[in-house]
């Protein structure tokens, strides 16, 4: 057998004498046969709020990933995990409310030209705005939150544990030396016993303060964090309030598009009342005598006044409506209130009352009954 392989032989013999003398420490200790270095106090305590710092963070991590991509299938991760680590980024494939805005554009085409067809039209362009704002925080959460969270995971945690590891077998090698030394009985053994405790100790601190330095570290890394966690809170600031602005002129063009369906539909049947008999009898007194007048049986003229009130109707609330101004009401779905035109108002609105509060409403949000 050649040297080199002798050579082998001989380490991997060390090597399996070495791993049988750890466990055999550490059985011990478990049993209480044999002494255990312990660490200090700080020692203990910084390891303990490393445990937890990796805890947390993995949790907060897989939950953010959930947050930004709540319908990603197995498939679709196992992707975006092997980009990620080819430093490709995210896919660009379409998310949900792209794909909602994709249908509503295709409807409203097919529709035409009618108000349905418009509607779905303009919610379809606010639909895939905000799928485009969606695809901007989620990209920027997971650069700024996500992967520096991951990061200090993968490369900070993971070379603290193996430290920590390393640590916890230099510890195991010196308190078995110490038990040897304990077991010596020759001067010969002891001189080599003492030597081989100090040589045990040496490596233990050695790796001791390294480990204590690098769990140290830990705090640092949670003081970075505090600045991603701004970006990914400023992200999601900025992702619905630019949802917010879309909805709101959605809303108000819907509003206007509502009030000009409602002001070229025709009248209701009940408008017709104005051409009935009693009506016409009304005017054609108006119209033949001084207004104000009229003309009794006896042919003596007494004075009184003609009003023209408005025709007062019942009408249910469609959807929920927050008055702009004091001059308008605010309005609850399902709710019925009295509803009459008024001289001057625009043709989307009408004057509503309900009990002692009046203001005007709009038409669109009311059906009448």
């Amino acid at each position: 057998m050649s040297e080199d392989a002798k050579q082998s032989v001989l380490n991997v013999t060390r090597g399996v004498l070495t791993t049988f003398t750890r466990a055999r420490q550490l059985t011990e200790e478990k049993l209480g046969q044999s002494e255990k270095t312990d660490f200090d106090q700080s020692f203990e305590n910084l390891s303990a709020r490393a445990d937890r710092a990796k805890v947390w963070t993995e949790k907060i991590v897989r939950q953010t990933e959930q947050v930004l991509r709540p319908s990603a299938g197995s498939n679709e991760k196992i992707e975006d995990f092997v980009r990620g680590k080819l430093g490709r980024g995210l896919p660009t494939r379409l998310v949900p409310v792209e794909v909602l805005a994709q249908h509503m554009t295709s409807a409203g085409e097919d529709f035409g030209s009618i108000p349905l067809g418009h509607a779905l039209l303009k919610c379809g362009q606010t639909e895939s705005a905000i799928g485009i704002a969606e695809k901007d925080f989620v990209g920027t959460s997971v650069a700024r939150f996500v992967t520096p969270l991951k990061r200090f995971l993968e490369e900070d945690m993971k070379s603290i544990q193996k430290e920590r590891t390393i640590l916890n077998r230099k510890r195991l090698d010196l308190d078995a030396a110490k038990a040897r030394q304990k077991r010596a009985k020759t001067t010969d053994r002891m001189q080599a016993a003492d030597a081989e405790v100090r040589h045990c100790q040496n490596e233990f601190d050695r790796q001791y303060e390294l480990t204590k330095l690098m769990l140290e570290g830990v705090s640092k890394s949670q003081v970075s964090h505090i600045r991603n966690v701004q970006d990914f809170i400023e992200a999601q600031e900025e992702f619905h309030r630019s949802c917010a602005e879309q909805l709101q002129m959605l809303q108000q063009d819907l509003r206007r598009s509502f009030s000009a369906v409602n002001a070229t539909a025709p009248p209701p049947e009940d408008a017709e009342l104005d051409a009935s008999p009693t009506a016409a009898a009304a005017a054609g007194a108006l119209s033949s005598g001084p207004v104000g007048s009229s003309v009794s049986s006896t042919g003596m003229t007494n004075t009184q006044t003609f009003s023209s009130a408005p025709v007062h109707r019942r009408a249910k609330i469609i959807y929920d409506y927050d008055a702009a101004n004091d001059q308008e009401l605010s309005l609850l779905a399902d709710e019925v209130i009295v509803v009459y035109n008024m001289p001057g108002l625009d043709s989307g609105y009408m004057m509503g009352e309900r009990g002692a509060e009046k203001g005007r409403v709009p038409v669109a949000y009311i059906e009448l009954l």
